[in-house]
């Protein structure tokens, strides 16, 4: 028995493709989650190519929102 009461899963496809393999598996991954697992796909499509200095003028919201998942 472990001590965790709720673990959640981020996970990412490194493809955009719309019909990913990598994607596929892991939506398949959801079955085979144990007891009190929560499960999440991240959407990469809206976040921009990464750039220093917006890391000091601020993030773009599609940003904040990938980083608070």
């Amino acid at each position: 028995m472990n001590n965790f009461t709720n673990i959640h899963i981020a996970a990412i496809a490194g493809s955009l493709r719309k019909n990913s393999f990598n994607k596929k598996l892991l939506q398949s991954a959801v079955n085979l989650l144990p007891e009190n697992t929560s499960f999440e796909i991240l959407d990469l499509s809206d976040l921009p190519m990464y750039n220093w200095d917006l890391e000091r003028s601020g993030l773009p919201d599609p940003v904040v929102h990938f980083r608070n998942r």
